[in-house]
């Protein structure tokens, strides 16, 4: 860019000594006016170039998107961090149904073993938002999405054997500006707490993103008039990624919907081998979501019920809670066990679930644990009154879109318990 600028400015310079020298014949007094001239509007053009070039080459850069607080970047827990050596760079770009900057997506291994299609605006080759609808005080620059950033949103899952992860979101009501890590605005009808203002008709998007794995060669979907449109995928992952006008769709506004390959308006998924997985039709989106079609599973340790058993112990206390303006102190359930069976990557989870009269509360135990390990969850009591029962469990096999929240593959009860609270 600094090279185009300089030789512009040496082009309108030798133009304006050229139209002088033509003058040479009028009276002095005129001829300077004419090179003053001349001069000024030279100054100006390449100012207005330069100026219509920064802006379209995204250099009005402002501060890159900061990192969730009370998030910690820890290689051992949750999706880890990007292994060393990764690249920033884009391998997937899509327009914007609006114009303007372009979408784009980048593949990122992680150090605990998944992988994650990570997506926004691209400028400069660089992922990030624009600041408009509401982010970054509606600034008008590009702020960079750091690749480590991958608590957003993101299509995640396991790797396999092979290095490929199968896993898709659906993202209804998106704001232009491609903030899909925080909420800025929200589609009309879709309840936020707190509030947020409703996004303009003409800044939301219905997003579709994910990787169908290394044999997948074409996305079909559906625009929002009904057409079909056909997409090639991207990479050994099979990725894509599809933007479209989030109007006149018939769905309900504003949704998230993580899960496999295939999700939205996407009807069917085509394969190098001739598989092809048709995904029907539900209320305008897809009914479900295509297989792991390709995948190399990883081989699992012989872990038997008897081989991961292990006592369960359960106490009742106070902890503080860091709620999303204060902090409470409330009454937990701190479960301890200890871990028979090591966890190295996001492939297995130990989980715990917390079973009170209608209410359940599960989740992962989401960090590589050592084999002996004891390990401690707190689960708040959310007025459970009654019996309270209690499971701890130990799951592996395939978990698509980050740390299980769910038993998913092959379970197995590690122990349980059972306790009255008053």
């Amino acid at each position: 860019m600094t090279r185009f600028l300089d030789a512009l400015e040496h082009q309108l310079v030798d133009a304006t000594q050229r139209r002088a020298r033509g003058a040479t014949s009028l009276p002095g007094r005129q001829r300077r006016r004419i090179s003053i001239r001349l001069i000024a509007v030279a100054v100006a053009l390449l100012l207005a170039i330069a100026a219509a070039a920064l802006a379209a080459a995204g250099l009005l850069s402002g501060a890159p998107i900061a990192l969730p607080r009370g998030i910690p970047l820890q290689p051992r827990s949750g999706l880890g961090i990007p292994l060393p050596g990764t690249s920033p760079a884009i391998g997937l770009h899509v327009r914007d149904p609006a114009g303007g900057p372009p979408w784009g997506a980048r593949f990122i291994a992680t150090t605990r073993g998944y992988g994650c299609l990570q997506f926004g605006r691209a400028v400069r080759g660089e992922l990030g938002v624009i600041g408009q609808d509401g982010v970054f005080s509606n600034d008008g620059r590009f702020h960079a999405l750091p690749v480590d950033y991958l608590e957003g949103p993101f299509p995640c899952a396991p790797l396999d054997a092979r290095g490929h992860a199968f896993a898709g979101v659906f993202m209804d009501g998106t704001p232009a500006s491609g903030q899909v890590v925080e909420e800025s605005c929200s589609a009309p009808g879709r309840r936020i707490n707190p509030p947020q203002p409703v996004c303009a008709a003409r800044d939301q998007r219905l997003v579709m993103a994910g990787m169908a794995g290394p044999l997948a060669r074409t996305v079909t979907y559906a625009d929002p008039n009904g057409q079909s449109h056909t997409v090639s995928t991207v990479g050994m992952q099979g990725a894509y990624l599809i933007v479209l006008a989030a109007t006149r769709l018939g769905l309900q506004g504003g949704g998230y919907e993580p899960g496999g390959p295939g999700l939205g308006t996407i009807r069917r998924i085509t394969y190098a081998n001739g598989q092809v997985c048709h995904t029907g039709q539900e209320l305008g989106r897809t009914a479900r979501a295509c297989p792991p079609v390709g995948e190399q599973p990883i081989a699992q340790p012989a872990v038997t019920a008897a081989s991961i058993a292990s006592p369960v112990s359960v106490v009742l206390a106070k902890r503080p809670v860091q709620l999303v303006n204060e902090t409470k102190v409330l009454p937990m359930f701190i479960i301890s066990f200890r871990a028979r069976v090591p966890v190295t990557s996001g492939a297995s989870a130990y989980l715990v679930s917390v079973s009170c009269g209608v209410d359940t509360q599960e989740g992962p135990v989401q960090s590589d644990v050592r084999a002996g390990q004891v390990i401690t969850q707190e689960v708040a009591q959310n007025n459970c009154r009654g019996t309270a029962h209690i499971s701890v469990l130990y799951e592996h096999g395939a978990n698509t879109n980050g740390p299980p929240s769910r038993p998913a593959g092959t379970t197995l009860t590690v122990g349980t318990r059972t306790i009255t609270v008053r």
